[in-house]
């Protein structure tokens, strides 16, 4: 089994506040792994071409989290929302894919407690198993759990994956954790170009900000801005940033816009000085492509808008 890669280049409350809904223990099937050697670290379970990746450390964020549970009215009590965060250390996404721009994929790490094992399926989930083949071996049984809208798989009593169609996670799971532990070996350096990417290290760096990166930036701006951005003057290659808790509730954003031509720089300072006018808003342009946004200021309301979800 190979796990192909693509190149970089690869919107919904439903499937983050599915999994701060679900942060429980789910009792795996009996031939699949019930610990791993080495761990698999959740972010490289996701597909990479996605359009936009975000990290978001859950104790610096505790009360963001908390926002997609009650925004998304599931039914959890204020009490059982402040307890679900608690299990969770670093939560992943990835948002579209050149295949479907609708595909969203959550993957998190956490701390889930060996305690309650029918959550699910009270809350009206089918349980479903996915047979995945091993490299030398019989297939390895994967558990996951199915709604009409999303489905959720806890391979790891560390990992939680949640997507509309989970499948395809678990797969990737399955493989990093047989590459982690030299089930699988290659004769060249495993996703070497993958791990040496800017994107991989941005989402990856241990901090207590939000991380996120984006591959298609332009339906980002407009969000941000409040307005549509014009293709003709945000010819971008990338976007990157984070978001800051501040003391007053609020979030601090520093972003950098990366531009296919040095000439596209000029005009979009003009359009982001005019949007941002009224603002403590800082714009620098901090080498020949790149422009830095700093000290724009947003309510957690509005982050979770920006990135509809």
């Amino acid at each position: 089994m190979k796990r192909t890669r693509k190149s970089l280049f690869c919107n919904s409350s439903l499937i983050l506040a599915g999994l701060l809904a679900s942060v429980i223990t789910v009792t795996a099937c009996k031939s699949a792994p019930v610990s791993t050697l080495n761990p698999v670290k959740a972010f490289d379970v996701l597909d990479d071409d996605a359009a936009l990746y975000i990290s978001i450390p859950a104790k610096e964020n505790a009360e963001l989290l908390e926002k997609f549970i009650a925004g998304f009215k599931l039914g959890v009590s204020e009490s059982d929302a402040k307890m679900i965060v608690s299990k969770l250390d670093r939560v992943y996404a990835s948002f579209g894919s050149k295949s479907n721009k609708r595909r969203i994929c959550v993957s998190a790490e956490a701390n889930i407690p060996g305690a309650v094992t029918g959550v699910l399926k009270r809350n009206g989930y089918e349980e479903a198993t996915a047979a995945v083949e091993s490299v030398n071996g019989p297939k390895t049984l994967y558990k996951y759990y199915s709604s009409e809208s999303i489905q959720m798989a806890f391979p790891s009593a560390k990992n939680v994956l949640i997507s509309k169609n989970v499948v395809p996670l678990i797969k990737n799971y399955a493989y990093e954790e047989m590459v982690a532990n030299g089930t699988v070996k290659s004769e060249e350096p495993y996703r070497q170009d993958w791990y040496e990417s800017d994107l991989y290290k941005w989402l990856t760096f241990d901090t207590g900000k939000i991380h996120f990166y984006i591959v298609r930036p332009q339906s980002f701006l407009s969000n941000l801005l409040g307005s549509a951005v014009s293709t003709k003057t945000f010819k971008l290659n990338y976007a990157k940033g984070e978001f800051e808790k501040l003391p007053n509730s609020k979030y601090g954003l520093t972003l950098e816009l990366n531009f296919m031509e040095s000439r596209y720089i000029k005009p979009a300072i003009s359009l982001l000085s005019l949007a941002l006018g009224l603002t403590d808003s800082e714009i620098e342009q901090i080498d020949t492509n790149t422009v830095k946004l700093s000290g724009v200021h947003i309510s957690s309301k509005q982050l979770i808008d920006m990135f509809g979800i």
